[in-house]
């Protein structure tokens, strides 16, 4: 049987890389095009594990899990000099052996399309070179950081000068300084492989970034074609998954508190505190007298479903009996669109703080919207990719 367009994702090897091809999986996959997820059995089993807003069994959704490579899984260092996730490298470096097997997939696929669509993230560029030995098949990257950080950072690699004062945003280091010497070792192995794609892919919006994606088209960094199709994630979760009996029982928590009164507060997958940052902070949240769900957790292992020989993190004596009621402690995974979309999650400071929080995320539902921007830049994703 012989398809007309197809689109394979390939993801890097990180939890918000990951879910935000899953996610793009899932808006390109409404307009009647079959995907082809393609990551190790590891990273496949996670994206589908921690999906939260919408139900991954789609059918025009398959995911192709490839046999795992060897790798260390090294617990995060709390105490490391450094705040880049260095423990996660092995696992970044294991990465590289896919090219292969993913140029398999590929080519099988080819065989059977008018087209195939590789999307893959910037940090996966050497896994997919071979695709421009492969005809009817061509590559788009997926730029998973803002606008603003890829034309600074692309600017900064190429020797050029940024358009406005370095004194405008004092408090941004540059990359290289926020990155290890074996992640940027990493990142500039990626770049040798960036010259052959079609197009580039941001999980932003022209309302937001406009005007940085007009700076990259006019002077072609990157290549002339820029689509901001954001925001990947739901903006409405879906209602069997809002009403589900298998909820996380911090959102019936949330069930329970006033409206706009809980301070969420949560670091992601790549941070790690040291034990003096988690008292000091348990210390700040008990005396605020304030509301609040706090995750607890160290950063991702390389294999996050590897049995874990870590640490318990030790809180202050007594801390969750005094918070009790007004405090909630989760130390696992927590469904975060559904915890950031629950009307008693607030505390963000000041009411013209909220205000402009609000009118961004109206402005946001309306550029998904049909004849909204960036509904507009996915419909010409998708008919550039059906040319």
């Amino acid at each position: 049987m012989t398809s007309d367009v197809v689109v394979v994702m390939v993801p890097f090897v990180a939890q918000g890389h990951l879910n935000q091809l899953l996610h793009l999986s899932r808006l390109i996959s409404t307009y009647n095009i079959p995907i082809h997820f393609i990551s190790t059995t590891t990273h496949c089993r996670q994206a589908r594990d921690r999906l939260h807003g919408w139900h991954a069994h789609d059918n025009l959704i398959k995911f192709h899990s490839l046999q795992d490579p060897d790798f260390t899984s090294p617990n995060p260092e709390p105490n490391a000099t450094t705040q880049f996730p260095t423990h996660l490298q092995p696992s970044f470096n294991s990465s590289l052996h896919l090219r292969h097997p993913v140029a398999d997939i590929i080519r099988s696929l080819a065989k059977t399309s008018r087209r195939v669509a590789v999307v893959h993230d910037s940090a996966m560029s050497y896994v997919v070179q071979d695709v421009k030995f492969i005809q009817n098949a061509e590559t788009y990257v997926f730029r998973a950081l803002s606008v603003f950080y890829s034309y600074c950072f692309n600017l900064e690699r190429l020797g050029r000068k940024l358009p406005f004062e370095p004194e405008m945003m004092p408090r941004i280091p540059p990359p290289t300084v926020t990155m290890s010497p074996e992640f940027m070792a990493f990142v500039n192995l990626q770049y040798e492989y960036q010259t052959f794609h079609v197009g580039n892919i941001y999980d932003s919006s022209r309302d937001i970034e406009g005007r940085f994606l007009e700076l990259l088209e006019r002077d072609e960094i990157c290549g002339k074609n820029h689509w901001a199709v954001g925001p990947f994630n739901p903006v409405e979760i879906s209602p069997d998954v809002s009403n589900s009996a298998n909820r996380h029982a911090c959102l019936k928590w949330l069930d329970k508190q006033p409206e706009n009164s809980v301070i969420y507060v949560s670091f992601g997958t790549t941070t790690t505190f040291s034990e003096c940052q988690i008292q000091e902070l348990a210390m700040g949240l008990e005396k605020s007298e304030q509301r609040f769900l706090w995750v607890l957790r160290d950063a991702d292992k390389g294999d996050v479903f590897k049995e874990d020989d870590g640490r318990r993190v030790v809180l202050p004596k007594g801390f969750e009996d005094r918070v009790e009621g007004r405090g909630l402690v989760v130390r696992e995974w927590a469904p975060q669109p559904e915890i950031l979309g629950h009307s008693s999650v607030g505390g963000f400071e000041g009411a013209e703080m909220r205000k402009r929080v609000a009118e961004l995320g109206g402005e946001l539902r309306k550029s998904l919207a049909e004849g909204g921007v960036s509904r507009k830049e996915l419909d010409s994703l998708v008919s550039y990719i059906r040319r």
